[in-house]
């Protein structure tokens, strides 16, 4: 490669390059795709250096930020893979309740900055996501009815163009390029190295309610679940863990997650659920920071993920669950949340993230890459997904399957929004230089 640069390049030929493109993502288990080289810059400069160099030598470019793309995004053979992960500046401003913060900042670190400030942000539900990718794709995460969506809460934000240029972009200088930050996940025309965002004043306590339940009867398990989201104010999120039998005779379990943003006597609805027939675990935190903290990590994982949006109910989705995946691992679920939508029922303004669903349905597929096989687990998690064809209305581009590359976007927009996508990345990259 020619030229230049102050951020570091690693390419195939150094030793060190199986161990940097090893690190880039959170799965310990990647596809064989080669990266002409990976940089990790460690400022806005750097990035624009990386980019005209990038551009010089005819490459094009593939973007990390936490590495939780588990579509690897992020690993495109003979691309120049920009890791952010050193780019994790945050400045608050606690007189117009705003910060900058940089693409690499992980969840964990965001929600720490804020608890010391006293201010709150619908961060990501994994510690380890980092904005960058986590904001691009729309942020659905905590408390989204009450918050609302990390996107629409997107100021502005300061980007490298595909041409090299730093720009700072918001809704007066370049709407149609700041509504496509607000949703195009992977797809987004340049290089985000900052965002500015609105933040919530105060910093609630946290109350989260867990129960194991017996799943072998999902339609009375799924209406049950349905009374209690009718029964639920806005600031109770509540999420279904829900585990396939993984042997013969042995039938689907639930862990049933109730979060408020509040005290839990919101949580009521729930212990009086006929599903809980035990006094339920209960823990109360003084702050979403304290509750980020305890969600565990799957270090030396193999991951895969794959989405659908449904406008069905419990009732409906569970019995469309596979009730049984034989040799499945045990931390492989499917994620099922009717908060992903806020309370007001108002989409995101000027925004290309619009949840598509009043629920939405993950399977995340887990194995270990040293025993495991990947073939099983990812295949589990499209035929899981899959069943729920007949009930789905479209697809998160956070956690899709975009392993088909461009073809599977048409799954995550609707056609009048992937044009309007497509168009803002012909005006800002003609020469196709982001992956």
């Amino acid at each position: 490669m020619s030229g230049t640069s102050t951020a570091r390049w690693t390419e195939p030929s150094d030793t060190a390059f199986d161990r940097a493109r090893t690190s880039l993502s959170a799965s310990a288990w990647q596809p064989a795709r080669t990266p002409a080289a990976i940089v990790r810059p460690t400022d806005a400069d750097a990035v624009v250096d990386a980019v005209t160099r990038a551009r010089h030598d005819g490459r094009r470019l593939a973007v990390r930020s936490g590495g939780h793309s588990l579509s690897w995004t992020h690993l495109v053979d003979g691309a120049v893979t920009l890791d952010l992960r050193e780019l994790r500046s945050v400045e608050l401003d606690a007189a117009t309740a705003t910060a900058w913060v940089e693409p690499g900042v992980t969840v964990l670190e965001a929600a720490r900055a804020l608890r010391a400030a006293g201010m709150s942000f619908p961060l990501g539900h994994a510690p380890t996501v980092g904005l960058g990718g986590y904001l691009l794709a729309g942020g659905n995460g905590w408390n989204t009815p009450v918050w609302g969506h990390g996107c629409e809460r997107i100021l502005a934000a300061d980007v490298v163009l595909p041409d090299g240029t730093l720009a700072r972009i918001d809704a007066a200088s370049d709407p149609d390029l700041l509504r496509a930050l607000r949703g195009a996940g992977s797809a987004f025309p340049a290089v985000v190295v900052a965002f500015r965002l609105q933040l919530v004043r105060g910093c609630p306590v946290v109350s989260r309610l867990t129960v194991a339940v017996d799943a072998d009867r999902p339609d009375a398990l799924g209406a049950a679940l349905d009374d209690v989201v009718a029964a639920s104010p806005p600031h109770v999120e509540l999420t279904v863990y829900w585990h396939p039998g993984r042997a013969d005779g042995e039938p689907p379990r639930a862990l049933v997650s109730a979060t408020a943003f509040g005290p839990d006597d919101a949580l009521d609805a729930v212990r009086s659920a006929p599903f809980v027939t035990a006094p339920p675990d209960v823990v109360v935190v003084d702050s979403l920071a304290a509750l980020i903290e305890t969600v565990p990590r799957h270090g030396g994982d193999g991951m895969f993920s794959h989405h659908t949006w449904t406008d069905a109910p419990f009732r409906a989705v569970l019995p469309a669950l596979p009730p049984l995946e034989r040799g499945l691992s045990e931390c492989s679920s499917v994620l099922l949340t009717t908060s992903a939508r806020r309370a007001d029922g108002a989409a995101p303004s000027d925004a290309l993230y619009v949840p598509r669903g009043s629920m939405s349905v993950s399977a995340y597929a887990h194995w270990d890459p040293a025993a495991q096989g990947h073939a099983d687990a990812i295949g589990w998690a499209r035929r899981t997904i899959g069943a729920l064809d007949p009930l789905s209305t479209g697809r998160y581009v956070g956690e899709a399957d975009l392993t088909r590359g461009a073809a599977a976007l048409s799954d995550c927009f609707p056609p009048a929004e992937l044009e309007a996508l497509l168009a803002t990345t012909r005006r800002h990259d003609p020469d196709g230089v982001m992956a």
